[in-house]
């Protein structure tokens, strides 16, 4: 009698433990989901996948502290707050006047054009204002060992950095031999602020289609200054030119 109740006993214990692993599997998948990031405002054009955060044209606040896993997150045009995962990110904040926080994890934080506040936070992080966009930018590596652009030829404010590094050859301000100084780095503040871009032999000029107050024009001027060039500001067009060329 007792040999006619263990098939029974066997297929039970066989269906337990394919429920079990089944529970498990579900459990692991679960676990690995990846977790969005709190956008605001939410019809700001932002856009986002598991791994990618593309911002909208204006102010926009990403917050990815807890989300997962890590993430690329581009803040485009606009003022924007960026909040990076406990994971390793790379977040670029594009134009405008940017607060980037990264999180834990290895991450790589780029302001972009413009008056940024970059912190790093927690293990090793390279930051990058960068350091010759005219303008001002904090940068304060955090914990760690981290490497931070700067802070010459920009007064950058640098803290908690315990590597510095310059901007590498050729960009942004670095030309080609015999293009306008500064000109990669101009043509983008010029572009940002609505202007046209020309260049002619060793002089490039930004013209504007109206009178308005241009918010890139100091930081044009700081870059043409910095390569040893002369600036002129008129109401609806601003000059760089080397010396040569006048």
């Amino acid at each position: 009698m007792n040999h006619l109740h263990r098939p029974p006993i066997r297929r039970r214990m066989l269906a337990g433990t394919v429920v079990m692993a089944m529970g498990l599997l579900c459990g692991a998948t679960a676990a690995h989901a990846a977790v969005p990031c709190v956008i605001s405002p939410s019809n700001s054009g932002t856009t986002q996948t598991d791994t990618t955060v593309t911002g909208g044209p204006g102010n926009d606040t990403i917050d990815c502290g807890g989300a997962s896993p890590g993430k690329t997150i581009t803040g485009n045009t606009g003022n924007d707050t960026i909040t990076g995962t406990a994971e390793p990110d790379t977040i670029s904040g594009g134009t405008g006047n940017d607060t980037i926080t990264g999180g834990t994890g290895d991450d790589t934080l780029e302001g972009g054009l413009g008056i940024d506040i970059i912190s790093g936070s927690a293990d090793d992080d390279i930051l990058v204002g960068p350091s010759n966009d005219g303008v001002q930018d904090k940068l304060d590596g955090g914990l760690n060992t981290d490497t931070c652009q700067g802070p010459p030829p920009d007064p950058d404010s640098l803290a908690s950095c315990e590597n510095e590094t310059m901007p590498p050859a050729g960009s942004p301000i670095g030309s080609p031999p015999g293009s306008p100084p500064g000109s990669p780095l101009a043509s983008s503040l010029c572009a940002d602020s609505g202007g046209t871009f020309t260049t002619l032999g060793l002089l490039y000029t930004c013209t504007f289609p109206g009178l308005f107050m241009d918010h890139n024009a100091n930081a044009a001027r700081n870059v043409c200054k910095q390569s040893s060039a002369v600036f002129a500001d008129l109401p609806l067009v601003y000059t760089c030119a080397l010396p040569s060329s006048l």
